[in-house]
């Protein structure tokens, strides 16, 4: 195999959007403090698996189609890091993380 085919980069980019209807559920599931829960109507991410590394990161996130300097700083951490989402409590770590900096 030529060394030009294996640094080729294979990437699986995905964009999503999730409603939220009830926020108040959402928070509820992640069990998210009250002081920071704020109205929710949408969430978009997008995120990028590499093939090659096996690694997943969180590329970009907006809530209610708009930006946050400080989440961007979490998920920059959280990507630095290499962490990985292996349940449900680290989901709902990085969740928390992002939601006291909306």
């Amino acid at each position: 195999m030529s060394s030009k085919l294996q640094k080729k980069k294979q990437y699986f980019l995905g964009e999503f959007e999730i409603i939220i209807k009830d926020y108040s559920n959402l928070y509820s599931f992640f069990q998210t403090k009250k002081e920071f829960r704020k109205a929710i109507g949408s969430i978009n991410f997008l995120i990028k698996y590499d093939f090659l590394t096996n690694r997943l990161s969180l590329e970009r996130l907006s809530i209610d189609n708009k930006t946050n300097d400080n989440v961007q700083r979490v998920i920059e951490q959280f990507n630095q890091e290499n962490k990985f989402l292996k349940n449900r409590t680290d989901l709902r770590n990085l969740f928390n993380f992002i939601a006291e900096e909306l």
